[in-house]
């Protein structure tokens, strides 16, 4: 709040100099702007810009999809084409980013097709940023079709597909195209290696996940807080919580994540207990729970037959910890009661 009052105060600055309609003072305000979260300042300035180019288009444009307001961004390219602007790559990968949120795969194609005709198919922010929306679209064919027909493969772009075919569920994909990388001799790094490690996780694929665990030690990601929590989940999906724990017991910061993980792991394998001590370390740590967490400590009482823990945090939820539950704190609950034969009435509540 501090500095985009600064900010207005040095843009009425520049408005008393008389300098308040210099193209590129306009395009560092809209910059500002946007880093400040007030796209309604910056839209005002780039409305009131008496000549706009390229790069207070993009500016614009960028400043909306770093602040999430996806609808507006992929919006004003279409105004920027119909008033005759150019654009580069840059613009159509900021564009292609708010599609990706928005899952217009419509649009995805409307883009793809314009990048073919204006020449920027081979680019390779475009490329990149077409394979992550179509995967982001759910089309991981059309992901596919772009990467195999780019003449220049990277790291960012294996990492794209295999990103896309691990989020896919296609896991099998996501291994064989990590070994075509390795034949490549493109070194991965620890992004790609926790997309694979999702990626073994829902094929509960130990053995695989164990190569990508070994190229982790190898390359040095041990220390990376994504490869840690991604081994982690991994290992635990595999129902290995001996090599979880150890997992876990490495990374050097452990955050939310990483715990809601390793709880979740040891109550899905009937650990219950040890998740419900696992659960009190976190909060003796200053860790607090988030939904996800507290679905894996309800799980956990569940599995021990622990009802008189499981209502404490079930009405301790948004009491203790401000969240409300949700459906899957119900089917818990439900669940458990109903093996103890204790659900009362049907209003939602648990008594």
């Amino acid at each position: 709040m501090a500095l985009r009052e600064l900010g207005r105060q040095m843009h009425s600055s520049l408005i008393k100099m008389d300098m308040g309609s210099d193209s590129f003072l306009g395009v560092g305000l809209i910059d500002m702007y946007s880093k400040c979260n007030s796209m309604d300042d910056a839209r005002l300035v780039f409305k009131l810009m008496p000549e706009r180019d390229m790069i207070a288009w993009n500016a614009v444009i960028s400043g909306h999809s770093q602040n999430e307001e996806d609808e507006e961004a992929a919006s004003l390219f279409p105004l920027m084409h119909t008033e005759g602007i150019g654009f580069n790559q840059t613009t159509l990968s900021t564009v292609l980013k708010s599609i990706a949120a928005l899952q217009a795969n419509y649009m995805c194609r409307q883009i793809h097709a314009l990048s073919l005709k204006s020449g920027f198919e081979f680019d390779n922010y475009v490329v990149n940023s077409l394979v992550d929306t179509y995967g982001k679209c759910g089309h991981v064919e059309d992901a596919t079709r772009v990467f195999e027909e780019s003449p220049i493969v990277d790291l960012v772009l294996f990492t794209s597909l295999v990103t896309t075919y691990a989020q896919d569920g296609q896991g099998e994909e996501a291994l064989r195209l990590y070994l075509e990388m390795q034949d490549r001799g493109i070194k991965p790094d620890s992004f790609v290696c926790s997309s694979l490690l999702n990626a073994c996780a829902s094929l509960s694929a130990y053995e695989q996940g164990k190569q990508v665990h070994v190229h982790i030690l190898k390359f040095g990601f041990m220390s990376d807080i994504f490869a840690g929590n991604s081994l982690v989940n991994m290992y635990a999906k595999c129902g290995s919580i001996e090599d979880a724990s150890c997992a876990f017991s490495r990374i050097p910061v452990r955050g939310i994540v990483s715990w809601s993980a390793m709880i979740g792991g040891l109550a899905q394998h009937g650990y219950g207990k040890e998740a419900l001590q696992l659960f009190k370390q976190m909060l003796k740590d200053g860790v607090p729970p988030n939904h996800i967490t507290l679905v894996s400590v309800l799980c956990a009482c569940n599995h021990a037959g622990l009802v008189a823990e499981a209502k404490h945090y079930f009405n301790s939820m948004k009491i203790l910890y401000g969240i409300e539950p949700m459906q899957e704190h119900y089917a818990c609950m439900i669940d458990l009661l109903g093996r103890g034969r204790e659900i009362r009435g049907g209003n939602g509540t648990c008594e």
